[in-house]
């Protein structure tokens, strides 16, 4: 049988069901388009255009003029106060006056008297307002000025301050509230399909009256928009097409409101505008149909042709080419033991025959990859869990599986897998972790039974491409079960032996102190140098011995807190004061400073003084000669906050997660590594929080809050 390419069947086809038809209806559709389209042009829509301008015009006039009545009617209502009858008036008749304006108009929220910087009548009385704010404003006014303010929000109410000063002593404030007015200008809706909307500018451009309330909140700036800048420009009415920020046509009008300095705007879409034009619709209809009639016969004539062909031509088509889809989708699943088989002479044979030798190389392939994965992964001797970045699993080991007690086939989501409820709940909390973008994630699963303990370690990785497509998460659950009981049995060690060292070492410095004051005969100048080295190294010993105590209490929840009232700032400063000796020293400067009324706390006193001890001690050790410490206490809304900073050394990147942990250090500064800890313990048993911010080599600072009556009560 002779072959026939696809490629000629295609073209026929194409021929057939597409040139033929589209010459024929193409030809008659363009000569009747072309009537159509001189019909329409000689219509024009200058008219339409015009008409519509105006009428957006007449929109923003007339909410500038309702803007204006709205004003002149407030300062109507103070015009009495303006006269010399009223300054005559004493301060009751005063009050009993403006109570009456207050009374009669539904938009003044207050009225406010004020005689130099004293508020002497504010109505209502219980009204709060921002006295500094006023006077602020009225320092800049001459006698007699009467100015408006700017709009600004108290919970999403729209207000304004009008304010008039009587005479270099006396001032009128208004507040009113421009809710009513606002919501009717948000409410505005314009055109055939209310697609048009009005909005109020101040005189810097910026919106203040928007249908999107937040807009005017924030006072959102609109002088990207040409018709803004234009009225800001000419102060007067007038009409523009424009395009907004995204490129949208639009077709607007403005009018300014000379009172307030402000502008209105009418907005709407140029494609919704013009909507009229298609009324027109009506001749295009009598045109469209004497060019449908026409060319129906010819398209149903084609179809017919076109349906018996199309059917013949696909049928051979379309069967092979469902086959080679079905045989990729096999692919895809990776079964790779079923070939695709066609017949059909063409090009699609070769295709299929093509597309089984690639089957075949895919399957060595994939049979050396997954030999060499299955090798590595489940030689590891560490849970290894491999997820999507769905969190659906493609790969556990068989430690993984064990550890979790993982059931159930890969493709599902891990947390309908794991089976141990502890694990699932520490997986819940890491898989929340890395949706949030959160780096250097590390999830500690406590797994131990009655008398066996068994504590896992899991740490996610991103996996990703040879070129940097990130395509899911790998999980490594380690066991630390060894790790946990070294650092138990290390904790045992140095709670028991302190406690063995504290007896002695209280006697030793018991009798030192006895021949240091010469209760056992006369010393000479040398045995006084002597026995004060051995005084101080005791003194060091013990309050090494006294920090790894306090530690273990800390950790077992025995450490008592004794909460008194006293002031906080008069502690940080004594600290301050106590160390100011040894700053000098060292010629580094150290400065107190504080922000704030009331400092009295409810909390153990001697406790804060020994976490401000250690942290202006610390800084004071890592800071070079020539440097400086400052002590900030500030007071906040229900607690205080602290800050120690100097312009020292800086803690490396690596330190900053762990430098509160026992027994860690940064640098080769003596110190037993508790002092941070034991303060970290203080500030959390107060209920407060504690942290670090540093960079190398410019400094650090350590903060904490307190709160004001803290825990211990």
């Amino acid at each position: 049988m002779k072959r026939v390419s696809l490629l000629t069947k295609f073209i026929i086809l194409m021929t057939l069901l597409v040139v033929i038809p589209v010459l024929v209806v193409g030809i008659r559709t363009l000569y009747l388009n072309r009537k159509v389209s001189r019909k329409l042009i000689s219509l024009g829509s200058e008219a339409l255009k015009t008409t519509l301008l105006e009428y957006q015009t007449s929109i923003a006039l007339n909410y500038a003029e309702k803007v204006s009545n709205y004003f002149e009617n407030i300062i109507e209502s103070l015009s009495l106060v303006m006269t010399e009858d009223f300054m005559g008036l004493n301060l009751s008749e005063k009050r009993r006056f403006l109570a009456s304006i207050y009374a009669t108009s539904r938009h003044i929220r207050a009225i406010i008297f004020l005689r130099r910087e004293n508020p002497l009548i504010v109505i209502p009385e219980r009204f709060h307002f921002e006295k500094e704010k006023f006077l602020k404003e009225i320092h800049k006014l001459n006698p007699g000025v009467l100015k408006i303010g700017e709009v600004y929000f108290k919970d999403n109410t729209p207000f304004i301050d009008i304010i008039y000063t009587l005479n270099n002593t006396d001032s009128i404030v208004v507040v009113s509230s421009l809710d009513e007015l606002w919501r009717e200008i948000e409410n505005e809706k314009f055109g055939s399909i209310k697609s048009g909307y009005v909005f109020i500018v101040d005189g810097r451009g910026r919106i203040i009256a928007h249908p999107k309330r937040e807009l005017a909140i924030k006072k959102e700036d609109a002088t990207n928009l040409e018709i803004v800048r234009e009225l800001l420009e000419g102060r007067s009415v007038g009409s523009k097409e424009f395009r907004d920020e995204n490129g949208t046509p639009l077709v607007g009008a403005y009018a300014p409101i000379e009172l307030t300095g402000w502008g209105v705007i009418a907005v709407q879409p140029k494609s919704d505008a013009f909507a009229t034009v298609f009324l027109m619709e009506e001749d295009s209809k009598r045109f469209s149909k004497i060019l449908r009639r026409q060319a129906l016969y010819f398209i149903i004539l084609f179809i017919i042709i076109g349906i018996i062909i199309a059917f013949l031509t696909a049928r051979s088509l379309s069967k092979p080419i469902f086959t080679l889809i079905e045989g990729a989708k096999r692919v895809a699943r990776r079964e790779f033991t079923k070939p695709v088989i066609l017949k059909t002479k063409d090009e699609l044979s070769d295709l299929a025959q093509t597309f089984n030798m690639m089957m075949r190389e895919l399957k060595k392939y994939d049979d050396i990859q997954a030999d060499k994965l299955d090798a590595i992964v489940f030689s590891i001797k560490d849970g290894l869990i491999l997820l999507d970045e769905e969190g659906n699993l493609i790969l556990a080991n068989r430690i993984a599986r064990d550890i979790l007690k993982i059931e159930g086939k890969e493709g599902d989501f891990i947390l309908n897998l794991i089976k141990e409820e502890r694990g699932r709940k520490v997986f819940e909390e890491l898989l929340k972790e890395l949706e949030s973008g959160k780096e250097e994630i590390k999830k500690e699963i406590d797994l131990s039974l009655e008398d066996v303990p068994r504590y896992f370690l899991a740490t996610p990785h991103e996996v990703r491409t040879r070129d940097g497509e990130k395509i899911g998460y790998v999980v490594v659950v380690r066991d630390i079960t060894l790790e946990k009981e070294i650092e138990r049995m290390r904790d045992e060690f140095l709670h028991s032996i302190t406690h063995d060292l504290r007896s002695p070492m209280t006697s030793i410095r018991g009798f030192l102190e006895v021949l240091k004051e010469e209760q056992a005969g006369p010393l000479n100048q040398q045995q006084k140098s002597f026995l004060d080295i051995m005084d101080k190294s005791s003194e060091r010993l013990l309050n090494l011995i006294n920090d790894l105590l306090d530690t273990a209490k800390m950790e077992q929840g025995k450490f008592e807190i004794k909460p008194v009232e006293f002031d906080l700032k008069e502690v940080a400063s004594s600290i301050v004061d106590s160390l100011k000796g040894q700053a000098m020293k060292s010629g580094i400067e150290l400065t107190f400073e504080c922000e704030g009324n009331d400092f009295k706390v409810y909390a153990d006193k001697e406790l804060i003084e020994r976490v401000y001890t250690n942290l202006v001690g610390n800084a004071l050790k890592f800071t070079p000669s020539g440097g400086k410490v400052t002590v900030r206490v500030f007071e906040k809304d229900g607690y205080f906050l602290s800050e120690v900073e100097d312009t020292g050394e800086g803690i490396p990147p690596e330190y900053l997660d762990k430098i509160f942990d026992k027994f860690q250090q940064v640098g080769r500064k003596k110190g037993t590594g508790l002092g941070l800890t034991i303060c970290k313990y203080i500030v959390e048993a107060h209920g407060g929080k504690i942290w670090v911010e540093s960079k190398l080599g410019e400094g650090s600072k350590f903060s904490f809050t307190i709160p004001k009556k803290a825990n211990g009560e």
